[in-house]
């Protein structure tokens, strides 16, 4: 797994379920394959991707949006 931040990434052991029970607080699942920092959450938007609407993340300080999943 690896943790990104803005200034490096880092490759984790840790399985995104235990990095979510141990922060429970602090980050909120928005994929399955995604974790975010809730005191970096800005907010959420949607775009028409392929003609669906497609919910995103978006975080304060970071370049790209992120695919919030459908459930």
């Amino acid at each position: 797994m690896t943790l990104c931040t803005r200034e490096r990434e880092f490759v984790l052991s840790d399985s995104l379920g235990q990095l979510e029970e141990k922060f429970a607080y602090d980050v909120l699942r928005i994929h399955r394959n995604c974790l975010a920092n809730r005191h970096h959450l800005f907010g959420f938007g949607a775009q028409l991707v392929e003609g669906e609407s497609r919910w995103f993340a978006v975080l304060h300080e970071w370049p790209e949006q992120l695919l919030v999943s459908a459930r």
